[in-house]
């Protein structure tokens, strides 16, 4: 079974410093790049489990613009992104069932629960960012509590 290690100087369980949380989330993404086969730029970078160019830097998307996506590319990297948004808390929190769905450059995304954006406020600003990013990429998101 592949697996990767890192382990950070001055942290415990449970991330505090923002370096160790953005260098965290980003080994992650790159070890699931790299357990599930897809690389969206530059060559591995040996002993990091990380690559040159990979789907976020900082957390941006900013990286992959001004390269040809299909759809399925596009709904796959956004179905990684909001996997990882969604399950970064580290406590049982109830996720609600979601939908969704690409046409071109729009992505519609359904949580079936009402109000729970607002009693997950991180979340809630988190889902912000992540419209705001993909528009400058020129993909539509838009969020909707049914």
């Amino acid at each position: 079974m592949p697996y990767a290690y890192l382990a950070f100087e001055g942290e415990q369980h449970g991330f505090r410093r923002a370096e160790t949380i953005r260098r965290a989330q980003e080994a992650e993404l790159s070890f699931y790049g790299r357990v599930l086969g897809f690389n969206l730029g530059g060559a591995w970078t040996d002993g990091t489990g990380m690559t040159e160019n990979g789907i976020c830097l900082d957390g941006r998307l900013s990286k992959i613009g001004g390269i040809a996506y299909t759809t399925e590319d596009l709904a796959l990297i956004m179905a990684l992104r909001l996997a990882v948004l969604f399950c970064r808390n580290r406590g049982d929190i109830q996720v609600p069932a979601m939908q969704g769905r690409f046409s071109g450059t729009k992505f519609h995304l359904v949580l079936s629960e009402q109000g729970w954006l607002a009693q997950n406020p991180l979340t809630d600003t988190a889902l912000q960012e992540e419209v705001r990013q993909w528009k400058e990429l020129g993909v539509s998101m838009e969020v909707v509590e049914d």
